[in-house]
């Protein structure tokens, strides 16, 4: 839904099917960039909509198109704009889509992933794409999605479900 933040009255909705799992509703929040909002259904559907109109400008599921293994409870971190591209924690260690067409850049496998949301940092200088997967926490590279490290992190479940933060 699309509020008007005045009178709170409905400017547009776009909906698409799908299955509510073990509860109903997203598990994700969407990103804004530009006149662009993108979304990550429990399902791995990625979706670009119109901030303006709430269409459609371009969808790809992930989960069906790569072979991408769901975690548990479903996709779940946040789309992270940066740039020309779109990063989501879909396949091992995340993948990275053409902000403007959806087309896959990179993916970095079919292993479950964690459910954090990615999140940029730079550590020696060096940009990285840090990553919380179903087994521990990964670096990246924004560019490629070349790993630049892993550290294991086990959890209960395999639910690694808190952003990472960086400090330094």
């Amino acid at each position: 839904y699309a509020l008007n933040a005045e009178s709170g009255r409905e400017v547009w909705r776009y909906s698409y099917p799908c299955s509510a799992g073990d509860y109903g509703g997203p598990r994700s929040s969407p990103a804004v960039a530009g006149n662009q909002l993108f979304t990550v259904s429990r399902e791995g559907l990625v979706v670009c909509l119109s901030t303006t109109n709430g269409k459609a400008l371009w969808t790809r599921n992930l989960q069906r198109e790569l072979g991408a293994a769901p975690p548990r409870w479903g996709f779940a971190g946040s789309p992270l704009v940066e740039g020309n591209r779109v990063y989501v924690n879909i396949g091992t260690s995340g993948a990275a889509l053409d902000r403007a067409s959806g087309k896959v850049l990179w993916w970095t496998g079919r292993d479950a992933s964690g459910y954090a949301s990615p999140v940029m940092h730079r550590t020696g200088g060096r940009p990285g794409l840090a990553i919380f997967t179903a087994t521990g926490i990964a670096s990246v590279d924004p560019t490629t999605g070349r790993r630049q490290w892993f550290h294991p992190w086990s959890t209960s479940y395999e639910v690694n479900a808190a952003d990472p933060i960086f400090n330094g």
